[in-house]
């Protein structure tokens, strides 16, 4: 029986499939860089994208008022320089 017969039998050799699945439950334990998963990333983006969804509703809805109030101060403005004129002519007609 020659030694290296004799060693090769000691020593414990499990499947590769089996270190494999060892190693992925371990590998973000045994990082370095501190990397976020890709679910976390798509879970921000997620997010994101639904903050900025309400915020371009939200700007909708400003504009909208904003539109109104528009409107509403160009009818005063209308109005004013109506009225404006009127008291014009009765000066005009108190004068003569």
């Amino acid at each position: 029986m020659r030694q290296d017969e004799y060693l090769n039998d000691s020593y414990f050799r499990p499947e590769l499939r089996s270190h494999l699945a060892e190693y992925r439950k371990a590998v973000e334990s045994l990082t370095i860089f501190e990397n976020e998963s890709l679910a976390n990333v798509v879970a921000q983006l997620k997010t994101k994208d639904e903050e900025i969804q309400a915020l371009k509703e939200s700007v909708s809805k400003l504009q909208a008022t904003v539109g109104m109030m528009l409107q509403g101060l160009v009818q005063k403005d209308k109005q004013f320089f109506e009225k404006r004129a009127e008291l014009s002519e009765i000066l005009k007609e108190l004068e003569n």
